[in-house]
């Protein structure tokens, strides 16, 4: 059985932040909840329990500091982390007093949310981002080469679909395109875990590689993948004052 997604609550008055951060938040995992206002952001905290919130400062009919001051004196929300966010941070301190648990600037930077929310909620917070995606994979071991798809890819390692399992520790090589190029990463790693065949493919069987002693140059342009898949659709138009690399 997997764990259900951890929700997380998006207080803004801007509609287009509220799109396309939304949209970020859930390709990074997470089921998203909005509010476009301080009033709306505390009905959402008391009835679905967000396991963090995101609170603009400047809001109609409540403002993130009002907000902030009533759900943090309410015994059944006033441990849900909230993070103020605002183009200014000159009055961070003043909110910290009232209980919140630290500031995002605009326009939201996607690392410093991705840290965010892993330190905040995460019981093992992941070191790097991970992603869900299809890609093609030429996978050899021992004397066998095979083509596999790829399913989740991170910095450290990545998830292929497998009908049967390698044994835990087997030595793999991995090769892949990048998408949209004809530039060949080559990764040396071994098998961290496997998952079996279950009745419902959730989730799908497979096999966790880690990659081992990657070098910088192959890191970087994992992470670039990363990034391009997470937000490069966004960076266009009014999103570009919204989000940044």
């Amino acid at each position: 059985m997997t764990k259900p997604r951890k929700s997380i609550l998006l207080a803004d008055d801007n509609p287009s932040f509220l799109m396309y951060v939304g949209i970020l938040i859930k390709r990074l995992g997470y089921n998203v909840l909005i509010a476009k206002n301080g009033a709306e952001a505390l009905k959402v905290m008391k009835e679905k329990r967000p396991s963090i919130v995101f609170l603009d400062i400047n809001m109609p009919v409540m403002d993130g500091k009002a907000c902030l001051s009533i759900a943090k004196n309410d015994t059944e929300i006033k441990d849900i982390p909230v993070f103020m966010i605002s183009a200014r941070s000159d009055r961070i301190q003043d909110f910290i007093k009232l209980g919140c648990s630290g500031y995002l600037k605009k326009p939201i930077n996607l690392s410093e949310l991705y840290e965010t929310i892993q330190s905040s909620i995460e019981e093992t917070p992941r070191r790097s981002m991970r992603i869900n995606v299809f890609l093609k994979i030429t996978l050899s071991y021992i004397e066998t080469t095979e083509e596999l798809y790829a399913i989740n890819l991170s910095e450290n390692g990545m998830y292929l679909r497998r009908e049967t399992p390698l044994e835990i520790g087997t030595p793999v090589t991995v090769k892949f395109h990048i998408p949209g190029t004809n530039a060949l990463i080559t990764l040396k790693g071994y098998v961290i875990y496997t998952k079996n065949l279950m009745n419902n493919l959730t989730p799908e069987p497979g096999i966790g590689i880690r990659f081992d002693d990657i070098i910088p140059e192959n890191k970087s342009k994992i992470r670039r993948i990363i990034y391009d898949q997470l937000v490069k659709d966004l960076l266009e138009g009014k999103s570009k004052e919204i989000l940044e690399g």
